[in-house]
């Protein structure tokens, strides 16, 4: 990719505990949503967790092909080194728990699920069997393994798309990832209408939050952007999240439209904390909300 873009997010790309405490956010929402403790709009979580994978992969990615040190044996193999072991364990006691608790039928359905699941097609095998929202969901070990199939079809074919089109130059593929996006949100909100089970569970109607993240890392940094400006940024993108977890529930059309705000809510709060230290990114970077955040994927594995 064209070194002369200094002037991007990637620039500044590197750990950032501020972000483990977003995933802690977002972490934090789903099981207080699947517990039942009244956060009705808690799933989108899932999406908060979509937006941070879309930054973080396309700053890994790019960052190294500026670099000239990236290559696609090396991405998926720190993919799978990440993703597979934890995945792999708990399928394994899932299944053994099956063998001793689920009848005949049951566990004939747990073990396509998690054939599914180590195949990256978790999504697609729930979205052609249940709703995410049907009580009969409740009863499925593995459904919460969608979202993971989302990401992973994502980092499969996202590296495709992104190492040849790094050449036009960043604006170029800002405007490119611009269009994206919005076709996919056209499309999950002509599915939500049309298709809800098909544009809840796909990549194509959900690409667009992931695209969201990588375009936040691809931004020009602006400059004299003032220090209360950036503060409202983070605590605005803050409530953009929190306000749906909370107002949101099962009869809200989702994602579509609806998605926008923790989408762009987490956006909002990656750029800002990029430029500034604020406020927002001190709470989120404190000790207690970054142990959350390093365990958040074992712990969205295992607590379904």
């Amino acid at each position: 990719m064209d070194s002369a873009s200094p002037t991007d997010l990637v620039s500044r790309f590197g750990y950032r505990a501020d972000i483990d405490g977003l995933r802690a956010v977002a972490v934090s929402l789903v099981l207080l949503f699947h517990a039942g403790f009244g956060i009705l709009g808690g799933f989108v979580g899932v999406d908060v967790f979509f937006v941070i994978s879309g930054f973080l992969i396309t700053g890994l990615i790019v960052r190294d092909l500026r670099a000239g040190t990236f290559s696609l044996a090396s991405f998926w193999e720190r993919r799978i080194r990440r993703i597979l072991p934890a995945s792999l364990l708990v399928a394994a006691v899932t299944l053994i728990v099956g063998v001793v608790v689920l009848l005949p039928r049951d566990l004939d359905d747990l073990s396509r699920s998690i054939v599914a699941q180590q195949g990256m097609l978790s999504n697609v095998y729930f979205w052609l069997n249940t709703g995410y929202f049907d009580g009969s969901a409740e009863t499925k070990p593995m459904l919460h393994t969608w979202s993971l199939a989302v990401e992973e079809q994502f980092y499969l074919v996202f590296p495709f798309l992104l190492v040849p089109l790094s050449r036009i130059g960043a604006r170029k593929l800002l405007k490119l990832f611009g269009v994206l996006a919005m076709v996919s949100l056209l499309g999950s909100q002509w599915g939500v209408l049309h298709m809800p089970s098909a544009a809840f569970y796909l990549l194509p109607t959900r690409v667009w939050e992931l695209l969201l993240g990588a375009i936040v890392v691809l931004l020009p940094v602006p400059l004299g952007l003032r220090s209360r400006t950036l503060e409202t940024m983070s605590f605005a993108g803050m409530f953009l999240i929190l306000f749906p977890a909370i107002e949101y529930d099962s009869t809200t059309r989702f994602p579509g439209y609806n998605a926008l705000l923790p989408c762009v809510g987490t956006a909002m709060v990656l750029f800002g904390n990029s430029l500034q230290s604020t406020i927002c990114c001190r709470i989120l970077s404190m000790r207690p909300l970054v142990a959350i955040g390093l365990i958040s994927y074992s712990l969205y594995l295992w607590h379904w």
